[in-house]
């Protein structure tokens, strides 16, 4: 049995992105990730790390974010 503090999560699939200036290329990259799970019926989160790169990678996972809030997490890495 798990502790009570663990979330046990209800998703087939966790797909981790490290992301450092990645900014060009965000959107179609989970673009492409949202239809495949979706094509397949996978309940799916995407996870992105960002790594304090110079670009505006994380503007851009923010916005993501935003409107797919229930798919997408955010790590800022220090």
């Amino acid at each position: 049995m798990l502790p009570n503090s663990w979330k046990v999560s209800n998703m087939d699939i966790s797909i981790v992105v490290p992301v450092y200036n990645g900014e060009k290329t965000l959107e179609a990259l989970y673009t492409q990730i949202a239809t495949f799970c979706k094509s397949e019926q996978l309940n799916y989160e995407v996870v992105f790390v960002h790594d304090c790169g110079p670009d505006n990678s994380l503007a851009v996972l923010k916005k993501l974010k935003a409107s797919f809030h229930e798919h997408i997490k955010v790590l800022e890495l220090t």
